[in-house]
């Protein structure tokens, strides 16, 4: 599997990194956090491409306030709701009477005390009880990640074909399929029918510069 590494200069201010990276030439950032240099990311990466982000670095995560709804659907119980008010800062008490359908903004998540009737309900960001605090995002560029090189015993389906070179072969293993047979593209192979094995017997990746046919073997395969 191809992997790409990103290296950084830490803070010792810094709770964590945030990075981010996309193929070099795509419009669409992944993002990653982590606490230490270097990352080893391998979600997303292919061999053969170069790839681009940035580097951040976040002192305070900062704390966001959501709406939750308390409701006590009991008409006879009542008790009440603790919660951090979202402007104030302040734990706040509040009575829940019966039949009682609410929404307070919070910054964590409410506790109902002194009954058993009622529900908390998380819903939508409503506020901010403290702005993440972090380093501008550093730009960062990686050139092509090498594909993985792999021996093969490589015999042509037609005497006639010509032998890739050290019967070296390129692919990524994500992409394997399990078939032997493949047809070589490239200056010299087009059209040409290969059965790839290893020592130990048929090998059950494809290769990545191939068009994989389902035949097992170079019956029917050949010009």
């Amino acid at each position: 599997m191809a992997q790409l590494t990103v290296s950084f200069t830490t803070d010792p201010s810094a709770t964590f990194y945030r990075i981010k990276y996309r193929r070099t030439g795509t419009s669409t950032y992944t993002t990653i956090t982590a606490t230490a240099s270097p990352v080893v990311i391998t979600n997303n990466i292919a061999c053969g491409y170069a790839y681009e982000g940035t580097v951040q670095a976040v002192c305070s995560p900062g704390v966001s306030c959501y709406n939750f709804t308390i409701s006590n659907p009991d008409m006879y119980q009542d008790g009440d709701v603790e919660y951090t008010n979202c402007s104030s800062g302040q734990t706040v008490t509040q009575a829940v009477t019966p039949g009682a359908n609410f929404i307070v903004c919070s910054s964590t998540v409410p506790v109902i005390q002194n009954m058993n009737s009622a529900t908390v309900t998380q819903g939508s960001v409503c506020g901010t009880a403290t702005a993440e605090e972090a380093s501008s995002e550093v730009p960062w560029a990686a050139s092509a990640v090498e594909c993985p090189v792999y021996y093969y015993q490589v015999t042509a389906c037609d005497p006639a074909a010509p032998t890739p070179p050290n019967n070296e072969v390129r692919y990524d293993e994500a992409l394997a399929t399990g078939s032997t047979v493949v047809e070589l593209t490239g200056a010299g192979y087009a059209g040409w029918y290969y059965l790839i094995s290893d020592v130990g017997g048929p090998q059950t990746s494809t290769v990545l510069v191939a068009t994989v046919y389902p035949n097992t073997n170079c019956n029917n395969m050949l010009p």
